[in-house]
Formats: structure tokens, sequence, C-alpha cells
């Protein structure tokens, strides 16, 4: 049986050690992290037009109202783009504010249109999930800017 260069033989346990330990260094890590995820996540979903994987970055009693509004929207309005600007995390209360700018176009105009949009989210302790809890009112459609 040929012999296996202990380099060889080192390197692939750190490999292994590495790829077995990334889920806990990711729970431990920073919270900036896996809120970057749900806002791309959230956003995503939203420029697909999946409104119901959207709403699970919602609160519960704010899901439904949600869906139903921007399923009315669909018809005319379509998300072409988003960019996430500043995430200002504050960890004493597990809150962060974001901003993203918006992208869009309404038929038949279909001039892109952009919208700066100030978010709060809150991370939910026992899930280790974070909610988008409010929106700005720069975020409804109607007063968007060229």
């Amino acid at each position: 049986m040929p012999r296996i260069p202990r380099t060889l033989t080192v390197s692939i346990i750190v490999l292994a050690l590495a790829v077995l330990s990334g889920g806990c260094g990711s729970a431990m890590g920073d919270p900036r992290e896996d809120l970057s995820r749900a806002i791309n996540d959230f956003h995503g979903h939203l420029a697909w037009g999946r409104y119901q994987d959207a709403a699970g970055y919602l609160p519960e009693s704010q899901r439904s109202q949600f869906i139903g509004a921007s399923e009315a929207e669909n018809a005319s309005i379509h998300y072409t783009e988003f960019e996430v600007g500043t995430i200002d995390v504050n960890r004493v209360d597990e809150s962060a504010i974001v901003t993203v700018t918006l992208r869009w176009y309404r038929e038949p105009d279909y001039t892109i249109r952009q919208t700066r949009v100030r978010q709060v989210w809150v991370q939910d302790d026992e899930n280790d999930y974070w909610y988008l809890t409010e929106r700005s009112d720069a975020d409804r459609l109607g007063s968007a800017r060229n």
C-alpha cells in the first residue's frame, strides 16, 4: 500500500476541521453577515415578484397585507434592481437601520426610477433571524424620484 505524504495528511485534516467548524464560527460571528443575507433575500424576492417569500422577512402581523398590496401593484410596477447602502447595527437592542436604493418602472411609462428606502430590521433572539419591521415613507412608490 502506498504511503501518503505527511504534508498531504496534515492538509486534509486542516481542511476537514475548517469545513466542519464553519457552521459554529458563523453562529458566533458578525451579525451583519446574516442581516446582509436577509436583506438580499428579501429584495431579491421582491424583484422577482415572489411576494410570499419576501413576506417571510416581515412580522407575521404584516405579511398578508404586504402580499395583497404587492400583488396589486405587480400589474404595473416592476423592480429592476436594488442596491444596499449603509447597514448600521445596534448590538444593544439587536436592531439595524439599513438604507436601500430600489430601481423600478411603472407600466406603460417604462422610465426607470429610483427610490431610497430606510428600513429597520430587528433580530429575533430565539430563532436568530432578522425581520424587517419598519419601512420609511419614501418606500411608497408614489413618492419616488427620477
